[in-house]
């Protein structure tokens, strides 16, 4: 999703117009968040184009965070530095709730939107067993699960969370 100023006051409709002169880009530094920087970029290069992340990148009003990382994006917006941000879904969607004098977004096509998956194990060695297995048994519980989905988390289903490999 492409988190933006509430009201939209740059009529920001999609990709194309992260590349409109007058658009300024906050997104995640590739040297300074790569992982993070990879996760945003993948949706822009499948949405977009092979070379849409890198021509964003190019852009001269393009701005990445320098003190702590891509979650400073919501604070150039609001602060009026940048006009818009890529940014995870649950972000975006808690900002929006928690703040709607502040902030919205403009949802992307699902065709092509990344999705990260997150997977959770308990270390053979963990040095505190008892509680890495308490936090695993609670992660495939309905309440972890109903926590999640509150803040916009997609969430496997129970017969999923059971599984045991």
């Amino acid at each position: 999703m492409l988190l933006v100023a509430a009201g939209n006051p740059k009529n920001i409709r999609g990709l194309d117009d992260l590349l409109r002169e007058d658009v300024r880009v906050a997104i995640s530094s590739p040297k300074r968040e790569p992982a993070s920087f990879e996760s945003y970029a993948a949706t822009l290069r499948a949405q977009g184009g092979a070379e849409f992340a890198e021509r964003v990148l190019k852009k001269p009003n393009t701005v990445f965070p320098a003190a702590v990382h891509h979650r400073e994006n919501p604070q150039f917006i609001y602060d009026g530095v940048a006009d818009v941000a890529p940014m995870y879904f649950h972000f975006g969607e808690y900002l929006k709730k928690q703040m709607p004098q502040h902030f919205d977004y403009v949802a992307l096509p699902a065709e092509g939107n990344a999705r990260d998956e997150l997977a959770l194990a308990v270390l053979n060695r963990a040095p505190r067993r008892g509680a890495a297995a308490a936090w695993a048994e609670f992660m495939r519980s309905d309440s972890a699960a109903a926590i999640y989905n509150r803040f916009g988390f997609d969430y496997v289903t129970a017969s999923e969370r059971s599984r045991r490999e």
